[in-house]
C-alpha cells in the first residue's frame, strides 16, 4: 500500500519532497515527481542542486496533465490524434445541425454563430467525461430538465464521444478516462519511487486513478493541511497520517486603494522598502497577480523603477489585449465593412492609424509613411461624400493630396500605398476556406513584422508569435475546409478564437522577484508574498459569464465541478500560500463598485476575534495619493508690437468678436496664433453637418429669384426636394444608407414646413423683395475692417431685413438682454449678450449698402423650432421704435470691444466664467482646463 502524509501549510513541501527522493550516487532519475502544475519542478531542481553543490541526473518531474500524456503512451500501443478545441468544435457543429432539435432553434445554424457556444459545449461535454459520466447516467439525469433544450446534451455527449471513437481521435478528458479505466501497475515500474505533491481538488475521474496509485507500494501522497482539505481527503478514501507541526502565522499587512492604480503605487513602496531593510529582492519573493490586468502596470510603474533587482514574471494576459490583436481586429473590422468593390471610410482610417502601418517603412524611414496616412486622413475628413470609397480611387486620387519633394515623388508614394493595401487589405480578400483565411491573416501579420517599425515595440515578438502560433493550428484544424458567405462572418470567427488564447510570460524561472499568476503558486513556498487585486469577483475568480447549460442541481448528481469547487479550490492554495509566509502584504481596492476579498474579510475578522476589537480598520493602511487638487488658471498673454500690427490688419466677424467676448485667449489662440482643432473623420452626421447642408440648400433654392419680388410660384416644394437630394449626394455621397436617407427625409419635411408655415404666409402678408442670399461682403470703417457671409437680406416695404438661419431651436443662447446690457460697463457684456452677430450684420449691411441703420431690421429664422410659423422669426430688436436708441448702445459696445483688442497695454486674459467657456474649449490642453469638463 501507499503512504499518504498531511503536513502543515507552513510546512515546505519542495524540501518534504527532495529529502524522500531515492538516489544512487548523483542519480536521481528512478522518481517519478508528480506536481499540479509545472512550476514547482524549477524549485526541486534547484533545491537538489543547492544541497549537492554539483551536477546530478534529476528526477522525472512532471504535472498531472504530462503524465496522463505519458501514462496514455505507455499502456496503449494505438497512439491516436488529440484534437484542438476548434476540431471539436467542428465535429460538434456537424452533429448539431443535424439535430432535430438543436441550441437556440434555427440561431446556431452557421459555424460563425455557433462558435462560442460550441467551444463552451465542448468544455461541458469534457466535463462530464472526466466526472467518468456514462452515456446512460447522463440521458437518465438530464431526461427530465425541461429548461431550455439542455435535455439534448445527452444525445450530443454520445454522438460527439462516439464519432471521435470512430475516427481514433482523442480529447483531453478521453485521455484522462481512458488511463483511468486501464491503468496497469507496469506503466510505473520503472521508477523505484512516485511522489504525488500539493493536490487539492480532483475530478471522478482523477480520483479513481488516484485510488489505483494508492494500491502501489512505492507510491507517496504528500498533502498541506488548508481550508477544505479534510473533505478533499474523505472523497479520495486514502488513509492519511496527520504529520503534528506548529502552525506559522505570517505578519500580515492589508492595503486599501481606492484604484488598481493605487495597489500598484503601495506595492511598489513596500517593495522598496524591503529592499532598504534586506538589500535584496529574490525569488524568496513573489507578486501574486489573481487579474492579469495589473500586470503592466505593476510592470511600468513598479517593477521597472526597482534599482538592481531581477525579476521573473509567468502570468497569463489575454492576447485579446495585446497591441497585436488591436492591429489585426482592426483590419477585421474594415473587412467587415467591404460591399462589393467599397469600404467604409471610417473604419479605413482606424486602420490605416493604428501605429503598425502608418510606421511601415518607405526606404528606411518610418516619418514619411506618417506624413501620407495623414494626408490620407484630412482628405476624407474635408468631405462627408467619401463616407464609403474603394481602393483604387484612393490610389489614384493620392498623387493630387501630396506635392512632390526632394525626398520622395507622389508617384513612389502611391506605389507605396497600393503596397500597403495589395500586401494587407488585398491579402484578406483572397480566400475561400477559413484556412485560406487564417493563412492571409499569418501573411499579413509577417508583413508588418518585415516592414514596420512594430518589431521594435516591446513584446511585439511574443504576442505575435502566439497570434500566428493560434492562427496556425487554425488551418490544420477540422474546421479549416468550412467557408462562410461573408466575410462579416470569418471576422467573428477569429475574434471567438483569439479570445480563447492566454499568453504566458517565461523569463528565469528561478532568478529574482517572482511575478506569478494565482495558480503558478501551488506547492512553492515563499518568504515574502504580495498580493495585488484581492477583491471579491477576482479572488475567488468570478462565477458570472460562465453559466453551465447543465443546472447546478444535475451537475452534483453527475459528479461534475460546481462553482464551489472553484472557490474552494481558490480558498485553499490562498490559505496555504499565506501560511508559508513569513510576512504577507494584501492589496485590494474598495470603491463603490469594487470591495475587498472574502478571504479578506475572514483574515480581518480573525484578527479581530483574536485581539477582541470591534473595527477592522486599525488593521488596513489606506492607500492615499500625494496629489495636489488646486486647478490652475490660464495665464495671461501680453500683446507683442506684431501682435499689435496682426491685430490692425485683421479683419473682424461677427464670430471672431464673440470668441473674444467669451474669452481672451481662445480669439488669441484662434485667430492670432491660427490654431485649430485638428478635423478627423467621422462618418456619423453632426449638427454642424445639418447647418452647412440646410444653408447650401435655401441658397441655391432662393438665388435664383434675387432682385425680384417673390412668389409663390417660385418656390416650388419640389424644386427644393431635388436641390436637397443634389446637395445630399454632392455632400454626402451617392451609398444608399439608412441614416442619409432619414436625415434627408427630416430635413425635407422641415424645409417643407418652412415653405409651407412660414414663408407662403409672409408672402401673402406684404410684398418681399429678395436682395441677395449668402453673399460675402467686406468693409472698413474708421481704422478696422469688417467681413462677413450673411444668409440673406429681403426688402418689406420701406424696411430691409437681414435673415439668419439657425437649425437649433434655442433661441436665448443668440439673445441680447438690453435690460442688462450697460455700455460703460465692460462687466455686464458677456453676460448680457449672447451673439454680436445681427448687429454686425447690421452695421456691415449699413455700410455696404449705404443705408441708415434705423432702417435696417436684423432677425433670427430658427428652423429647429417644432411648431413652424411666423413665430420662427425671432427679431433683435422687440419694436421699431427701439431701434435708435438700441444699435446706439450695441455700436458703443462693438468698437469698445475693438479699441480694447487692438490696445497694446491689455492682455488677452482668460474667461472670467470657466465653467461656462471651458468645458468645451478647443484649447483646453493649452490652458490647462481639462478639470473644468466635470462642469458640463
Amino acid at each position: 500500500m501507499s503512504a499518504s502524509f498531511l503536513f502543515p501549510a507552513s510546512h515546505n513541501l519542495i524540501e518534504e519532497v527532495a529529502s524522500r527522493l531515492m538516489f544512487t550516487k548523483a542519480d536521481y532519475s528512478s522518481n517519478l515527481v508528480v506536481f499540479p502544475g509545472k512550476r514547482p519542478a524549477f524549485f526541486l531542481r534547484k533545491n537538489i542542486s543547492e544541497k549537492r553543490k554539483q551536477s546530478f541526473i534529476p528526477p522525472r518531474i512532471v504535472s498531472i496533465e504530462e503524465l496522463i500524456e505519458d501514462l496514455t503512451k505507455r499502456l496503449f500501443a494505438e497512439q491516436q490524434q488529440t484534437i484542438s478545441s476548434l476540431d471539436a468544435v467542428a465535429l460538434l457543429f456537424e452533429i448539431h445541425s443535424a439535430l432535430h432539435i438543436r441550441f437556440g432553434g434555427d440561431h446556431f445554424l452557421s459555424l460563425d454563430t455557433f462558435l462560442p457556444l460550441g467551444i463552451k459545449l465542448f468544455g461541458e461535454l469534457e466535463e462530464l467525461q472526466l466526472a467518468n459520466c456514462s452515456y446512460e447516467q447522463a440521458r437518465a439525469t438530464l431526461a427530465g430538465i425541461t429548461y431550455g433544450n439542455v435535455h439534448i446534451i445527452a444525445d450530443v455527449y454520445e454522438k460527439f464521444y462516439t464519432a471521435l471513437e470512430q475516427q481514433h481521435r482523442v480529447t483531453r478528458a478521453m485521455k484522462y478516462r481512458r488511463v483511468a479505466n486501464n491503468f496497469s501497475p507496469s506503466a510505473l515500474s520503472e521508477f523505484q519511487q512516485v511522489v504525488f505533491a500539493g493536490f487539492f481538488s480532483f475530478t471522478q475521474t482523477e480520483i479513481h486513478l488516484l485510488q489505483q496509485f494508492s494500491k502501489l507500494h512505492h507510491v507517496t501522497f504528500l498533502f498541506q493541511q488548508g481550508s477544505g482539505i479534510q473533505r478533499f481527503l474523505a472523497r479520495l478514501e486514502i488513509p492519511t497520517e496527520k504529520i503534528a507541526e506548529e502552525e506559522r502565522t505570517p505578519t500580515t499587512f492589508f492595503y486599501r486603494s481606492p484604484d488598481s492604480h493605487g495597489q500598484v503605487f503601495a506595492c511598489n513602496e513596500q517593495l522598496n522598502e524591503c529592499l532598504r531593510r534586506d538589500n535584496n529582492l529574490d525569488e524568496e519573493t513573489v507578486i501574486v497577480l489573481p487579474s492579469s490586468d495589473s500586470l503592466f502596470p505593476l510592470l511600468h510603474h513598479s517593477l521597472s523603477s526597482l534599482p538592481n533587482v531581477e525579476y521573473n514574471i509567468s502570468a497569463g494576459y489575454a492576447i485579446t489585449r495585446s497591441p497585436v490583436f488591436s492591429f489585426y481586429n482592426a483590419l477585421l473590422e474594415l473587412l467587415a465593412t467591404k460591399n462589393e468593390h467599397t469600404f467604409s471610410a471610417s473604419q479605413y482610417i482606424a486602420f490605416i492609424l493604428h501605429p503598425y502601418i502608418k510606421n511601415i517603412l518607405f526606404h528606411q524611414r518610418a516619418d514619411i509613411t506618417r506624413m501620407m496616412v495623414h494626408s490620407i486622413e484630412k482628405y476624407f475628413a474635408a468631405s462627408k461624400a467619401n463616407a464609403v470609397f474603394s481602393l483604387e480611387e484612393l490610389e489614384n486620387h493620392l498623387p493630387s493630396l501630396i506635392a512632390d519633394t526632394e525626398e520622395y515623388s507622389s508617384n513612389e508614394l502611391q506605389s507605396h500605398l497600393r503596397e500597403i493595401h495589395r500586401r494587407t487589405i488585398h491579402q484578406m480578400q483572397s480566400y475561400e476556406t477559413i484556412g485560406d483565411f487564417a493563412n492571409n491573416s499569418i501573411s499579413v501579420l509577417q508583413y508588418i513584422e518585415e516592414n514596420s517599425t512594430a518589431k521594435r515595440h516591446l513584446y511585439f515578438y511574443p504576442f505575435v508569435e502566439k497570434i500566428v502560433d493560434a492562427l496556425d493550428t487554425l488551418t490544420h484544424s477540422l474546421i479549416a475546409k468550412q467557408k462562410f458567405s461573408t466575410a462579416r462572418s470569418y471576422a467573428q470567427l477569429m475574434r471567438a478564437y483569439l479570445q480563447t488564447i492566454e499568453i504566458h510570460f517565461s523569463g528565469t524561472p528561478l532568478k529574482g522577484l517572482q511575478v506569478l499568476g494565482f495558480l503558478e503558486t501551488r506547492t512553492i513556498q515563499f518568504r515574502r508574498v504580495f498580493v495585488l487585486d484581492a477583491n471579491e469577483y477576482i479572488l475567488p475568480p468570478s462565477s458570472s459569464g460562465t453559466e453551465s447549460f447543465i443546472p447546478q442541481q444535475a451537475r452534483e448528481k453527475l459528479g461534475m465541478e460546481f462553482h464551489s469547487d472553484k472557490e474552494n479550490l481558490a480558498a485553499y492554495y490562498f490559505d496555504v500560500l499565506l501560511k508559508g509566509a513569513e510576512e504577507a502584504h494584501i492589496f485590494f481596492t474598495e470603491n463603490e463598485k469594487q470591495e475587498r476579498s472574502r478571504f479578506v474579510e475572514k483574515l480581518l475578522w480573525e484578527k479581530q476575534r483574536r485581539d477582541k476589537v470591534y473595527s477592522d480598520e486599525q488593521y488596513v493602511k489606506t492607500i492615499s495619493y500625494q496629489l495636489s487638487l488646486k486647478n490652475s488658471t490660464p495665464e495671461t498673454i501680453p500683446k507683442t508690437a506684431s501682435i499689435i500690427d496682426f491685430l490692425k490688419k485683421f479683419s473682424f466677424s461677427a464670430t471672431s468678436l464673440d470668441t473674444y467676448l467669451e474669452c481672451d485667449l481662445k480669439f488669441y489662440y484662434r485667430y492670432v496664433l491660427g490654431l485649430s482643432e485638428g478635423e478627423q473623420f467621422n462618418d456619423d452626421i453632426e449638427m454642424s453637418d445639418v447647418g452647412n447642408i440646410v444653408h447650401k440648400v435655401l441658397d441655391e433654392f432662393f438665388n435664383p429669384w434675387t432682385e425680384q419680388t417673390l412668389q409663390e410660384k417660385h418656390l416650388s416644394p419640389e424644386t427644393l426636394s431635388e436641390i436637397l437630394s443634389k446637395t445630399l449626394r454632392t455632400t454626402l455621397g451617392d451609398g444608399n444608407f439608412i441614416h442619409i436617407a432619414l436625415l434627408r427625409s427630416q430635413i425635407e419635411k422641415q424645409l417643407h414646413r418652412f415653405l409651407e408655415q412660414y414663408q407662403f404666409p409672409m408672402l401673402r402678408s406684404q410684398p418681399i423683395v429678395l436682395k441677395q442670399s449668402e453673399q460675402q461682403h467686406s468693409v472698413q470703417y474708421q481704422q478696422y475692417r469688417f467681413s462677413a457671409r450673411i444668409d440673406r437680406i429681403e426688402q418689406r416695404d420701406e424696411q430691409w431685413y437681414i435673415l439668419d438661419y439657425k437649425t437649433s431651436g434655442d433661441e436665448t443662447r443668440y439673445r441680447i438682454r438690453f435690460d442688462k446690457l450697460k455700455p460703460d460697463d465692460a462687466t455686464t457684456w458677456r453676460n448680457a449678450i449672447g451673439s454680436l452677430q445681427l448687429p454686425l450684420y447690421a452695421f456691415i449691411t449699413s455700410r455696404a449698402y449705404n443705408i441708415p441703420l434705423e432702417k435696417i431690421f436684423p432677425v433670427y429664422i430658427f428652423l429647429g423650432m417644432k411648431n413652424i410659423d411666423e413665430r420662427i422669426e425671432v427679431p433683435l430688436f422687440d419694436t421699431a421704435e427701439q431701434i435708435t436708441e438700441k444699435y446706439a448702445m450695441l455700436h458703443q459696445v462693438i468698437f469698445k470691444l475693438l479699441n480694447e483688442i487692438t490696445d497694446g497695454k491689455t492682455d488677452f486674459k482668460p474667461t472670467e466664467d470657466l465653467e461656462k467657456s471651458c468645458p468645451r474649449c478647443s484649447f483646453q490642453t493649452i490652458c490647462g482646463t481639462q478639470w473644468m469638463k466635470r462642469w458640463e
